[in-house]
């Protein structure tokens, strides 16, 4: 054989080793580039004033709701307000491009926007914001409330001025001595905030501060009333459980709850808890007909870097039982 031929044969066989490394690591990097990308989604005209973007609507209480996606990507939206959601069917054209207007009662303040986009072979995209309502007809309404609210104000700052003015000396010197004690009371709780042990972020109660806070903030659930945080803050790690009795609430409310308690605990120091686990209880009746108080029907279990990984102000309700460490949904009646 000559040594030409044997060099050209050399060469191919090279050559293909070559194409066959390449072929292999693109396909690589494809499965990568779906395994950590998500679905494009972006949102047009919002603010972004805090944790979550808003936007407001125009002087007749309308917002024109625009945005991009995938081409591909299949598009829902829902309004929540309060424990309701109404859906929002978006228009999407071939570029991937949306639109939908929305009008505003003019008795509501403000509405809870969330759009979901997911694309076949990309990640689920979440967002969410704040539709405030700025039209002429809820201006008028809330100058009037505020104008009545002043009005109940002054009415009250009287009768209080003369109930003070028939009090006895005694009874003023006794409220002086109190404001006393409640001033060094208050100085003395100063200087204890002034360490890591803040009662607003630190331990059980700041879990219980910030999951009250961010439950009424979002407006989750139909029937609020304060949580109540079980476990231990003496030595860490920490252990909590964080309870709501949901009697009125439906599953669907109770998980919109559970993402609402997520976004408190990640205000809270939750890094100094092992593991924090959020629970509904309802009451129940059993085979014989007795009911059963405060028995768990849902929950989820949250480690230390689980919650380190996640973010509620991107997730959805229906995200909860795959991001949690373990879950339980007991069937009841009326579900």
């Amino acid at each position: 054989m000559k040594l030409s031929k044997v060099a050209s044969l050399l060469s191919v066989a090279v050559l293909g080793v070559t194409l066959s490394a390449c072929s292999n690591a693109s396909s690589s990097k494809s499965s990568n580039y779906l395994a950590q990308h998500k679905t494009a989604l972006k949102l047009k005209k919002l603010e972004k004033t805090g944790a979550t973007p808003q936007a407001s609507t125009n002087k007749n209480g309308s917002f024109n709701l625009e945005g991009e996606t995938s081409p591909k990507a299949k598009l829902t939206a829902y309004i929540k307000n309060g424990s309701r959601r109404e859906p929002l069917n978006l228009v999407k054209k071939s570029d991937g491009s949306f639109s939908k207007t929305i009008r505003m009662n003019k008795s509501t303040g403000q509405y809870k926007i969330v759009v979901v986009a997911k694309s076949p072979d990309d990640k689920k995209s979440v967002k969410k914001f704040y539709l405030l309502n700025n039209s002429s007809a809820f201006q008028e309404i809330s100058e009037k409330e505020q104008s009545a609210q002043k009005r109940a104000d002054k009415i009250s700052a009287a009768k209080e001025k003369v109930r003070k003015a028939a009090e006895s000396s005694r009874k003023a010197k006794e409220e002086k001595e109190g404001a006393a004690l409640a001033s060094s009371e208050e100085a003395a709780s100063k200087d204890q905030n002034s360490t890591n042990n803040n009662p607003h972020t630190h331990g059980l109660s700041g879990l219980k501060y910030q999951a009250d806070k961010y439950l009424k903030k979002d407006n989750s659930v139909a029937f609020y009333h304060p949580v109540k945080v079980l476990g231990y803050d003496d030595t860490k790690p920490y252990v909590a459980n964080i309870e709501f009795k949901a009697n009125n609430e439906s599953k669907a409310t109770m998980k919109d709850g559970a993402v609402s308690i997520l976004e408190g605990v990640k205000k809270a120091d939750y890094k100094d808890f092992s593991n924090i686990k959020i629970s509904f209880t309802q009451n129940v009746s059993n085979a014989n007909g007795k009911t059963l108080k405060n028995i768990p029907v849902l929950g989820y279990s949250f480690s230390r870097s689980t919650l380190e990984s996640i973010d509620p102000n991107n997730m959805d309700s229906s995200d909860l039982s795959k991001v949690a460490d373990s879950h339980f949904d007991k069937h009841v009646e009326d579900d």
